[in-house]
């Protein structure tokens, strides 16, 4: 993983905590390598443990676990070492998306009055060509609700 992905110590470390754990769990010892069923039921299983006041893994640390085993079985089918593309069949879980925060009214008025003033004329040493064109960019930003890619992506 280091030499062939660039991963950092940590994170092999982290990588190896999690397979160690899978190795362990119940029914892995002898159907890990013929079928995806012990991976999926290990994933399963860290989702919600069933015990009280166990709500189960974080989705980043469950995603991070299903990455490992998933690069495990790539390497172990790719090696020859099972015959069966288990990795084919084990889906990384979905990162929540949350929405982004909003600027206020009174946010957005002092921050297209500090881009370049109502006059666009000269501020903080700028000519009023820059700020004219500072404060039309952050308009335009604003109200079309592009992204800063989008926006320079622009003609």
């Amino acid at each position: 993983l280091h030499v062939e992905r660039g991963l950092a110590p940590a994170t092999i470390r982290a990588y190896r905590s999690d397979l160690a754990d899978f190795a362990a769990s119940r029914g892995v010892g002898r159907s890990w390598a013929s079928s995806p069923d012990a991976a999926v039921d290990y994933l399963a299983a860290r989702t919600r443990r069933g015990r009280r006041g166990d709500p189960g893994l974080a989705a980043s640390s469950l995603r991070r676990r299903a990455a490992a085993l998933k690069g495990f079985y790539r390497f172990a089918y790719g090696e020859g070492s099972i015959g069966v593309d288990v990795a084919a069949h084990l889906d990384l879980p979905r990162p929540s998306r949350l929405l982004p925060e909003t600027l206020t009214v009174e946010e957005t008025d002092r921050l297209l009055a500090a881009a370049g003033g109502e006059d666009g004329g000269e501020q903080d040493g700028r000519d009023g060509r820059h700020a004219l064109r500072d404060r039309a960019l952050l308009e335009l930003l604003y109200a079309a609700g592009l992204r800063i890619s989008e926006a320079i992506g622009l003609d």
